[in-house]
This record gives structure tokens, sequence and C-alpha cells, in this order.
């Protein structure tokens, strides 16, 4: 297959999109310009190209007919903003408050509380388990990577760590 050349871009704002009754994706941009997206690619693009999205539109050339090649989003918010959106930090436990001075000193058999963050791993979670969900959360991590682009690829198994962080606990 020959490498593709991009042949030229544009920079549109969606005002108003339609699946047709073919299955193709119609939309129109701010300036009043119409543009359609084939059946067969319309997966790629039915995420990106929604009402009110900043897009760039790359077109290619193929069998001497012009299509839209790929729409990158303009607004699109970081890998980390996504992946905080839909996994938001566990909230840590506030810590209890320690006895005053004076009640220590009245009653020496005051025991201190001890605040502990991290719990102890469960001890019915054998290796096979532990190696399963590890492989589990990569994969997962590996998802969003590869298709959804929310994750960054070098931050995979950082990802990966914090998932299964997540389902330890």
């Amino acid at each position: 297959m020959p490498d593709i050349q991009i042949t030229k871009q544009l920079n549109i704002t969606v005002d108003k999109t339609l699946i047709n009754s073919y299955g193709d994706l119609q939309f129109t941009d701010t300036a009043g310009n119409n543009y359609k997206v084939g059946v067969k690619r319309v997966q790629h693009f039915k995420d990106k190209i929604t009402p009110g999205a900043t897009v760039t539109l790359n077109y290619a050339e193929a069998y001497g007919k012009e299509y839209i090649y790929s729409a990158i989003p303009q607004d699109r918010p970081s890998a980390k903003e996504m992946v905080d959106k839909v996994f938001p930090e566990p909230a840590k436990p506030a810590p209890a408050p320690a006895p005053s001075p004076q009640a220590v000193q009245s009653n020496s058999s005051v025991v201190k509380p001890q605040v502990n963050d991290k719990l102890p791993p469960k001890p019915e979670m054998y290796n096979s388990e532990r190696i399963k969900y590890k492989s589990m959360c990569l994969a997962y991590a590996k998802d969003l990577c590869a298709t959804a682009g929310v994750i960054a690829p070098d931050d995979i198994t950082k990802w990966a760590d914090k998932f299964m962080e997540w389902l330890i606990k």
C-alpha cells in the first residue's frame, strides 16, 4: 500500500452532525460548508466530530478522489485529565485526632491511635490471582492508549499499577 500523502488541512468548528440513512456521517461547519464521511469510516470520526467541536480535517487522495483522512480535535483535554475524570484519586481517610496532652498525663493507659494509610495486601490473594489482575490492568491501560488515546504509551505501566492499587483496595 502506498504512503498516505496529506493533500490539504482545514480547521473547522462543527455546527451540526447527522448520520444519514446509508450510515454516512454528514456534518456542517459554522461557515455553512457540508462534509461527508463514508459509512466504512464513520467509527473513526463519530466521537471526534460533534457539534461545537473544533477539529483539523486532513484530506488525502485515493483513486483520484479526495477524502477526509483524519480529524484531529483541537480542544481535546490532556490524557491525564481524561483518566482523572474516569478514575478520580481515592479519598484518603482523615487522620484521627490525637488526644490532648492533659488526657495523656492524667491517664497513662491512653493509647495513641495508629493511622495506617496503606492497607495490607489481602492474604487470600495468591500469586496467580495477582498475575491475572496485573494482566487485566495492563490490557486495560494498553486499550486506553491504543484506542482512545487517553494514556500516553510511556505511561501504560504507571497507570496499570494505579489500576492494580484500586482493584486490591
